[in-house]
């Protein structure tokens, strides 16, 4: 499969305040199986979450099911930032080591009850999402879950459909063979 190319998106949320943390804890991780289920009657995307997650317990646990996906360009930064996103949420917080490495092109939007959008042009599209049925559109399969959302939204990157940040003609970041294409 290391030969096959596959889409990179970078998934965001955050895990609801509980007594021991009283602000959202933000979450994010870079997916490499995230793919269009059905178009019609509504958009249905989805993806596979390894277990245990962070993440995971975010998307299970949120009262909104809601996430946003941020949808990358093949650049240097689209690549960042997937980048940032590989290595889990254990590690130190992603989005400040973002924020650190594209201090002057990025901008973290916080939405109440959907996560953090990404502007930059590094980012193509964020598509705002929400788990089927309720939060039951969550599959256990081995060591996995798979996720089944529906596309609520689609966010322009700089939050006006007119203004082109470079990102048109761009195609979507996607990795083979151990790198960003």
């Amino acid at each position: 499969m290391r030969k096959l190319p596959h889409s990179v998106v970078v998934l965001t949320t955050a895990q609801q305040p509980t007594s021991s943390a009283p602000q959202p804890i933000r979450r994010g991780m870079t997916l490499s199986s995230f793919t269009t289920l059905t178009l019609t009657p509504n958009p249905i995307v989805t993806f596979n979450i390894r277990r245990p997650s962070l993440t995971l317990s975010a998307l299970r646990s949120s009262p909104s099911h809601r996430f946003n996906i941020q949808v990358l360009n093949a650049n240097p930064l689209g690549a960042q930032i997937a980048d940032a996103f590989t290595r889990g949420n254990k590690d130190g917080d992603p989005f400040q080591a973002l924020m650190q490495r594209q201090a002057d092109s990025l901008e973290i939007v916080e939405q109440e009850g959907a996560g953090l959008m990404f502007r930059s042009e590094g980012v193509k599209r964020t598509l705002g999402c929400k788990i089927l049925g309720q939060g039951k559109g969550f599959v256990d399969v081995g060591d996995h879950v798979v996720v089944m959302a529906e596309v609520v939204d689609i966010y322009e990157p700089f939050g006006d459909a007119g203004m082109d940040n470079g990102s048109l003609g761009v195609r979507g970041l996607a990795y083979v063979d151990g790198g960003y294409i």
